[in-house]
């Protein structure tokens, strides 16, 4: 892969990351956690958050924190 792509990704998302409320988008991401801890729906929380600018990678990596991430194996 071209690593110019990765550069101007970051490029593109530091520019959101810097307009938005950090904070509100760090509560938002604090909410889903908590959502994925139990039994709550996270869809409701994961919203609040992408409409608080909170990027995508950064709610997956929310979720990975509770959930982890999904290893298959091999069953035979």
């Amino acid at each position: 892969m071209d690593p110019t792509i990765e550069a101007n990704q970051c490029e593109r998302l530091a520019v959101p990351r810097k307009e938005r409320d950090n904070d509100a988008a760090a509560r938002a991401l604090d909410g889903l956690r908590a959502a994925a801890k139990g039994t709550d729906n996270v869809l409701l929380p994961m919203c609040e958050a992408l409409a608080a600018r909170a990027t995508g990678g950064e709610v997956s990596n929310a979720l990975r924190d509770i959930w982890g991430t999904y290893v298959p194996y091999d069953v035979f």
